[in-house]
């Protein structure tokens, strides 16, 4: 039996395997008893539920709109045109993946994309996953990283230091602060006034 070949697999009598199987006769009968826990420190999330958690936002901004088998954002519904659903979040993680490796592993650029930099405050704009301003916030943990879209299709698990908020950022900018670093990448279609939008960033 030690030596069995696919045949014999396939022939194989299981009852006769369980009459003749030799057990254990020296395991002691043992009453289990399973105790619930009502402690929640040991919960990655605490007693946050995923659903809870997304909470503050508006019912309305996570009511997507569906058309032609496709999800789109609700907020400033029709400003951009691509969808938000599972598709299109797989090819813009997909597409930051090629921006990694057509520039060697680094996140852009700019000096504060090196590696060691001090970055101070950085905002992402046309965040989309996040996924960039999670791994810049990785990348530099002294950093304090803002991320923008109109769409909340970002992830809930995040670095301590990144945070998302749905936004316009053609409307006035609610920061109330100025950023060290602005960084916002395939937003041609997206963009109705240059002038404006580099102004925003400089003011």
């Amino acid at each position: 039996m030690d030596d069995l070949s696919m045949e014999d697999v396939d022939n194989f009598d299981v009852a006769h395997a369980v009459e003749h199987a030799t057990w254990p006769n020296n395991v002691p009968d043992r009453e289990v008893v399973i105790e619930a826990d009502d402690q929640d420190n040991d919960s990655a999330i605490g007693i946050q539920t995923l659903a809870s958690s997304r909470g503050s936002l508006a019912s309305s901004i996570m009511d997507y709109r569906v058309e032609n088998g496709r999800t789109y954002h609700r907020y400033k519904d029709g400003k951009y045109n691509i969808p938000n659903d599972e598709k299109e979040i797989e090819r813009l993680d997909l597409q930051h993946t090629l921006f990694l490796l057509t520039f060697s592993d680094k996140l852009g650029m700019a000096p504060p994309c090196d590696k060691g930099a001090s970055a101070g405050h950085v905002l992402d704009i046309g965040t989309g996953t996040g996924i960039w301003a999670i791994d810049f916030g990785d990348e530099h943990p002294e950093a304090e990283v803002r991320g923008i879209d109109l769409s909340p299709v970002q992830p809930d698990f995040l670095p301590p230091n990144v945070r998302f908020e749905i936004a316009d950022f053609e409307e006035p900018w609610p920061f109330g602060r100025h950023f060290d670093y602005i960084h916002s990448r395939m937003m041609n279609s997206s963009v109705g006034d240059w002038n404006e939008y580099i102004r925003k960033c400089y003011e």
